[in-house]
């Protein structure tokens, strides 16, 4: 409970003690400051960061993952799941994934291993990805619908029709980028697109018309937009979709056909309650310790 004579009191355990704590500004105290400002930037810097490991589906069954620095495939599992195609590929937010396979939801992990989640009659689902705020958005390639999926039920919603008519080998290829659900699409009236899609009506908006577009799989690492188009990995402009000189995939073997995409969330070590503490004792409260009896 914070008083207005600014004490805190903060219940020790068992009921036989409290501890109180004055605040005191720090401002005064330049050092104190200092030091506590130089702790909250370590502390922001321990939040949840997305990988440079790109992982991939391909129409094989085949589970691997693309290091966007060197282009090196190394691939994890031969078939994920005896011959069945995975049609897409998102983040779980929790270091492993889903696709879409057969019409049912999986679970995927680092290791290449399918888990079914519920044999639901789902879309084929020819792109996925997961919004900050933790839904799964899919595209319905036979209806040519964007919706999402709920990933404990399986229960689709359709939010509307993206108003172009896709097309084989790829439907729908889709990545979240700085709050925008981006997409690349193979119509089947004018080619390879990339553009956005609106979340709300599920309209795609083409930026940009490309025939590479037409066999490419989108991912982020959080920052940076990329696509994956046969044995080349590019990066995209967000805005206008402009490839970059391609980068060579090495180990994938010749022209694979890439069916999905996705960044994993790279673990990393976990704020402390007692660092948090510190961290505010020391940006600008400087809290003096006293302790008595509870009357």
């Amino acid at each position: 409970m914070i008083r207005k004579n600014h004490l805190i009191f903060l219940d020790s355990g068992g009921g036989a003690k409290r501890t109180r704590y004055t605040i005191v500004n720090s401002m005064k105290h330049p050092i104190i400051t200092s030091l506590g400002l130089a702790v909250l930037a370590s502390v922001s810097l321990a939040t949840p960061a997305f990988g440079a490991l790109i992982y991939t589906t391909d129409s094989t069954g085949g589970f691997g993952k693309v290091d966007t620095a060197t282009g090196t495939y190394t691939q994890i599992a031969v078939d994920i799941l005896s011959g069945n195609m995975p049609h897409s590929l998102t983040s779980d937010g929790v270091g492993g994934f889903y696709t879409e396979i057969s019409n049912n939801l999986y679970a995927v992990n680092t290791a290449g291993v399918a888990s079914i989640i519920s044999e639901v009659n789902l879309p084929r689902m020819y792109g996925m990805s997961r919004s900050t705020g933790g839904a799964i958005y899919g595209y319905d390639f036979d209806d040519d619908n964007l919706g999402t999926v709920n990933t404990t039920t399986c229960h689709w919603t359709t939010i509307g029709s993206s108003d172009i008519s896709s097309s084989s080998p790829i439907g729908g290829r889709l990545v979240f980028n700085n709050g925008t659900l981006y997409g690349v699409m193979n119509s089947r009236i004018g080619g390879g697109g990339y553009g956005s899609f609106d979340v709300d009506s599920g309209l795609f908006t083409v930026i940009e018309s490309n025939v590479l577009y037409k066999a490419m799989v989108l991912a982020s690492d959080g920052a940076t937009l990329y696509g994956l188009s046969g044995n080349s990995i590019y990066t995209l402009n967000p805005l206008n979709g402009t490839l970059s000189t391609p980068l060579d995939i090495i180990g994938a073997g010749d022209s694979p056909k890439w069916t999905g995409a996705a960044s994993s969330l790279t673990a990393v070590p976990e704020v402390t309650s007692s660092f948090t503490l510190l961290g505010l004792i020391t940006s600008g409260l400087l809290l003096r310790r006293r302790t008595k009896a509870l009357r």
